[in-house]
């Protein structure tokens, strides 16, 4: 397993390692940046009533950082998606050279139309998860990083008073994200096997018509179809009662901010410019 998983490793992923590594570094620099506008703000809102020069230069810092960061971010989504794209080609290539070899065994053991989702749908999931999935993941991880970092020379205090209201999110969320995935391989099989169906139908249509099977075959497509959307309205209840969760907590954050940040600015501990950065 070893060895074929270095195979693996060899054909598909150290081809495109220069694409994430370049990716990685304007990933990083956005988040740099993304840093640097709020702390600018900070600069600029403290100075308004004694350095209008320390204003505008404080806005201009601010522009430029926004037009570097629209660069920064549109490359390393480029460098990111593109290796997704390429992998998805040549993956699908691969899959069906492969496909062409096997013996009538394989095929009378598998659905057609479980072969089919597997070589398009879950492909296209694939790709989105090595190409958005990877990005998204250190995207986060640096934003974290870096924005927790300049929070915490702010004010260790307002720090955790931003984090307390997130984690209690996150425990909320987990449970949903959880139930979400395990019912997506569900939804996958259920797609294969309606998927399978229709394929069947079609290709069997003279004798569903010869038999006069047309309602029986009809009704089996009902049934199916019906579980696979059932299926897909949980999914998204379950999406509709998740997603609200993280932003809520992010609101719930700065409600926080406010109350003590206001208490902190009043006896001195921080500036305002400090807060509207934090915030």
């Amino acid at each position: 397993r070893l060895k074929q998983a270095g195979r693996l490793l060899k054909k598909y992923a150290l081809p495109y390692l220069h694409w994430y590594m370049a990716g990685f570094l304007f990933l990083t620099i956005t988040n740099w940046l993304a840093v640097q506008v709020p702390l600018q703000l900070s600069v600029a809102v403290d100075a308004l009533h004694t350095d209008v020069a320390a204003v505008t230069r404080a806005a201009y810092m601010i522009a430029l950082f926004g037009v570097a960061t629209l660069f920064a971010r549109t490359l390393s989504r480029l460098l990111f998606f593109t290796p997704g794209r390429l992998l998805e080609h040549r993956l699908r290539a691969d899959l069906l050279a492969h496909l062409l070899k096997l013996q009538p065994r394989f095929y009378s053991e598998f659905k057609t139309g479980d072969i089919v989702s597997r070589s398009s749908n879950d492909m296209t999931h694939l790709r989105a998860m090595i190409g958005f999935g990877g990005l998204q993941i250190i995207n986060v991880t640096l934003a974290v990083i870096l924005s927790g970092r300049a929070m915490w020379a702010i004010s260790p205090q307002l720090t955790w008073y931003t984090l307390l209201p997130i984690f209690l999110a996150l425990a909320f969320v987990q449970p949903g994200i959880r139930k979400f995935y395990s019912l997506f391989k569900t939804i996958q099989r259920q797609l294969a096997d309606l998927s399978d169906h229709i394929l069947s139908t079609l290709n069997g249509m003279q004798t569903v018509q010869g038999f006069n099977a047309q309602e029986a075959m009809l009704g089996r497509f009902t049934d199916k179809n019906d579980r696979y959307y059932r299926s897909q309205v949980t999914a998204a209840k379950i999406r509709a009662f998740v997603i609200p969760l993280l932003p809520m907590g992010g609101g719930l954050a700065v409600f926080g901010l406010l109350i003590q940040g206001g208490e902190m600015v009043q006896r001195g501990a921080i500036s305002v410019g400090d807060l509207v950065a934090f915030i």
